[in-house]
């Protein structure tokens, strides 16, 4: 769960924040616009790029694909594939939104720090294991509330910056009015 973490709420939030795109440009401009058009078409919609992004989260939490990447190195390689792709278009879709669409990207966040909250508290509370006789409940437990607990601080946090600077800009139209 710290890795899928990590790659969610840290590492995809940096690598939007840092502006990578010249970098990959340099290295490759036709290469760039094949991988990253059709995924910044999706970044334009952040309410889209949530739901794929939450479709994501919550089939790679089923029990039968859990375990699939647990015990499968190119599984759980895809795994996380998944999920930092999905992430770095949410994220993309929220950091970077327009200013016309900040209302979105700040509801694309409450969003997902309710489903991602919710699937934490079933993790945490559930009196059995979900993926199997043999897993520790209690190593779902805890993951359940880094999930549910530790998750939630990302986004509150991309929510108060966007917030931030939605009402700084309202504040400068009202100043040169």
């Amino acid at each position: 769960m710290v890795q899928h973490m990590l790659m969610m709420v840290v590492i995809a939030p940096l690598w939007v924040m840092a502006r990578p795109l010249p970098q990959w440009y340099a290295l490759s401009a036709r290469i760039g616009r094949l991988v990253f058009a059709p995924l910044f078409a999706l970044a334009a919609y952040p309410m889209v790029a949530t739901a794929i992004h939450g479709a994501i989260i919550w089939l790679w939490h089923t029990p039968s694909l859990y375990v699939l990447a647990l015990e499968n190195l190119w599984w759980h390689f895809f795994e996380h594939l998944c999920f930092l792709l999905t992430a770095g278009v949410f994220w993309w879709a929220v950091l970077r939104c327009q200013e016309r669409n900040t209302g979105r990207a700040l509801l694309a966040l409450l969003v997902t720090l309710m489903h991602t909250g919710f699937l934490g508290a079933l993790l945490t509370f559930s009196q059995r294991s979900w993926y199997g006789a043999d897993r520790v409940l209690e190593h779902q437990q805890l993951a359940g509330l880094l999930m549910w607990v530790l998750g939630a601080i990302p986004y509150l946090g991309a929510a108060f910056f966007l917030g931030w600077r939605w009402f700084s800009r309202v504040m400068r139209g009202c100043e040169s009015h």
